[in-house]
């Protein structure tokens, strides 16, 4: 992009390949794709009214989709109520979820996904969901409460810290960082290293706490398992909790 003048795409569905230097890039009308193989972290944030790439020296507006496929640096996305297709690359990114049918994957590297009531078309969109991190790559790991049509793939972690709504969560293979917010969330433990954190409301942990988990189950009246000669820690948090040991006596 040329930092000297500001670029508008025609109208229809158009493409502009992302540079971070001090330029105004206006997608208009359609459709329109921003390619982003970045080696630099940088936050796109296409919900906005304005500069949608908020951590660069470029002014982007009017885009809805984003092929970062290339990129080997972090990316930080967040849909746009038009957002139709968010891919990202080999770093370690975090995409928002949001109440559009979008097909979104985040690709290699190990990514979050991030539940926030501020990034939905209002608050009040939030819902329950279901959540397969054990889900294969390219697969949807979003098996209830999405819209119809809409794909969230391959993504390691859940971040739902600020979520008002009852979250089922299953860990992947490889290990996950899971946070819940406020509802009456039930996380399955896998086979590697958790780490999760429950936040108000009665919660349930399935499957035993093992080598390497780290457990903070936060406020209400939770639940978890304890396998004999586990190494894993397990803090029970506020309220009453109820660990359920399994195994020989010790």
């Amino acid at each position: 992009m040329d930092p000297r003048r500001q670029r508008r795409p025609r109208q229809g569905d158009d493409s502009a390949s992302f540079s971070d230097v001090n330029a105004t890039v206006d997608g208009s009308d359609g459709l329109d794709t921003l390619l982003a193989p970045l080696a630099v972290a940088t936050e796109f944030g296409f919900g906005a009214d304005a500069d949608q790439a908020t951590s660069s020296a470029a002014t982007l507006t009017h885009f809805e989709n984003l092929d970062g496929s290339g990129a080997t640096a972090s990316l930080s996305v967040s849909l746009g109520a038009g957002s139709t297709s968010i891919r990202t690359g080999a770093g370690a990114d975090s995409i928002a979820f949001r109440d559009v049918v979008a097909s979104v994957n985040a690709s290699t590297g190990r990514d979050t996904l991030l539940l926030d009531t501020d990034k939905l078309s209002a608050p009040t969109a939030s819902i329950a969901l279901t959540i397969n991190l054990a889900a294969a790559a390219n697969t949807n790991v979003i098996t209830s409460g999405a819209l119809a049509g809409a794909s969230w793939q391959s993504f390691e972690s859940v971040d739902g810290s600020a979520w008002d709504k009852n979250l089922t969560v299953t860990a992947n293979a490889a290990g996950s960082v899971i946070a819940t917010g406020s509802g009456l969330d039930t996380i399955t433990l896998g086979a590697g290293a958790d780490n999760v954190t429950t936040g108000g409301g009665s919660d349930r942990l399935n499957g035993a706490v093992g080598s390497g988990d780290v457990i903070d189950l936060g406020a209400g009246n939770d639940t978890a398992t304890f396998a004999a000669n586990a190494l894993g820690v397990a803090r029970g948090g506020a309220d009453t909790d109820t660990l359920l040991y399994t195994g020989a006596a010790v």
